[in-house]
């Protein structure tokens, strides 16, 4: 996977005007549009189904850019959320090396890990935003919010891109 978030910074560091997603081997990505998070770019993939990978700097783990403890929010429910013009789809989160992989919230059973919800998969093809929202220091947020630590990226003109990469995994 370091190959694909090499090749990933390569793209988009090379060009100013890059398209918002780009196709990478085995997917496609895209940085945000606007974070104040340590997350550089997501990858939409297909592996064993549809696959959401974030990759942050530092160590991987996805942070607030400005600092300050983090909550363990791995394989727990309640801390994740994308959404998607105004449609909320509640994530989970597992480490895979150098990314942060999201799955959509099941049960306890599954360690809450499910396949991406097909709802979540048609408003990615067919939304204009989505944004990656994050529970990760409920303590100190500033203005004491929830899911105050965010990236989001530009969906809008690129739903043709993103079915193929990810509307037919299996």
């Amino acid at each position: 996977m370091k190959t694909v978030l090499t090749l990933v910074f390569a793209l988009f560091l090379s060009s100013p005007a890059i398209a918002a997603w780009q196709e990478i081997d085995g997917g496609i990505s895209s940085v945000p549009k606007e974070t104040n998070s340590t997350i550089q770019a997501v990858v939409l993939h297909c592996v064993d189904g549809a696959a959401i990978d974030v990759y942050s700097g530092g160590d991987g783990t996805i942070k607030p850019a400005a600092g300050g403890e983090v909550v363990d929010y791995f394989y727990k429910p309640g801390f994740i959320r994308a959404d998607i013009d105004g449609s909320a789809f509640p994530m989970v989160a597992a480490g895979s090396g150098d990314a942060v992989v999201l799955f959509s919230e099941g049960k306890e059973a599954e360690g809450y890990m499910a396949p991406l919800d097909d709802a979540l998969i048609g408003a990615l093809t067919a939304g204009k935003l989505l944004t990656l929202a994050f529970d990760l220091n409920p303590t100190t947020a500033a203005d004491s919010s929830t899911f105050e630590t965010y990236a989001t990226f530009d969906l809008d003109g690129h739903g043709e891109t993103i079915r193929n990469a990810i509307g037919n995994c299996e």
